[in-house]
């Protein structure tokens, strides 16, 4: 799909920065245990003058991080043959944002894990706190988005899509 090598580099660059960001929030929670992963980089830095960049920061994540992830989706085709495939992976980079948005944007980061929310506030009683809460919720997001991507990676729009990147990738390659 993005025939330009420099842009085709640009994006395995922003994407890798973006997988590395989402790698590092899950990790921090899993490490840490905290009910909010921000908290433990913005403690530290509180009454400081470098809260309000920490902040803004973790506030543009929610876009970048968005934006990175997408640039994956986008380059997905030129390897992966499958449509199904590339919307099963697809789906999990959306699920992987959905639970680094969830940890690491306070409140705003819920919005697209509504449904593992839900799951959760059930199973942890109400609570909304602890892993019987966290842990449904970031299970959830990864298994409904990965199976939501596979569902529309069957979509004829979708199968051109791949199809099309995917000649395009061959007419890329060189010749023998």
């Amino acid at each position: 799909m993005l025939r330009n090598r420099f842009l085709r580099l640009a994006s395995v660059i922003i994407f890798g920065l973006c997988l590395t960001w989402v790698g590092v929030v899950h990790a921090t929670y899993f490490v840490t245990g905290e009910r909010e992963v921000p908290e433990v980089w913005i403690a530290p830095l509180r009454g400081t003058a470098a809260i309000y960049p920490a902040v803004a920061l973790l506030f543009f994540q929610y876009f970048f991080v968005a934006f990175g992830l997408f640039l994956g989706i986008l380059l997905l085709p030129s390897w992966a043959r499958s449509p199904a495939l590339v919307g099963l992976l697809a789906g999990l980079l959306v699920g992987l944002w959905a639970n680094t948005e969830f940890l690491a944007v306070p409140y705003c980061g819920a919005c697209a894990s509504l449904p593992g929310a839900m799951l959760g506030t059930v199973l942890s009683g109400g609570e909304n706190r602890g892993p019987g809460y966290y842990v449904p919720v970031l299970l959830t997001n990864v298994l409904l988005w990965s199976l939501t991507g596979w569902c529309l990676g069957w979509l004829p729009f979708v199968r051109r899509w791949v199809r099309r990147a995917e000649s395009g990738a061959a007419a890329d390659r060189p010749r023998d």
